[in-house]
């Protein structure tokens, strides 16, 4: 499966009583690779053809799927903080993509302050939340807290 995290795979064929050339082919019929081994970066099915000097040859297929869905990833409203108000909650919806999300909230400077959904914050700044999805894919949104 390519996923965000892994965009790339390696496929490799085996086969005993060689020496063999190999050649892999793509559902199109495009010729992919001439060697044991090929890396692919798209799904599909991908078949190889293992040949000896005698003419004789053997074949099998793999099929590559892919799961590279990145979440929507929404911050929340913009909020104030006010003489009244000192502390507010960054109220987060993520939908899509694959369980676990890492969570990750930075301030305007780049500091880490959170790693779960919702974060209290008590300073204004535009604060970005990162997601990122079990299968790799990344997102994130801004909100911004001012003063008042």
């Amino acid at each position: 499966v390519l996923t965000c995290a892994i965009p790339v795979i390696t496929l490799t064929a085996t086969a005993t009583g060689g020496p063999y050339t190999y050649e892999w082919v793509d559902v199109s019929g495009k010729v992919v690779g001439v060697t044991r081994t090929i890396t692919v970066g798209e799904p599909g099915t991908y078949t190889v053809t293992a040949r000896r000097a005698n003419g004789c040859s053997a074949s099998d297929s793999v099929v590559v799927t892919q799961n590279i869905t990145p979440p929507t990833v929404d911050a929340g409203p913009d909020k104030v903080l006010t003489c009244e108000i000192k502390e507010v909650l960054l109220d987060a919806t993520v939908i899509g993509g694959a369980f676990p999300y890492q969570y990750k909230w930075m301030n305007a400077c780049g500091t880490v302050i959170g790693e779960t959904e919702d974060i209290i914050v008590t300073l204004p700044s535009v604060y970005t939340l990162t997601v990122t999805t079990a299968e790799g894919c990344i997102a994130s949104d801004n909100v911004e807290v001012t003063q008042e």
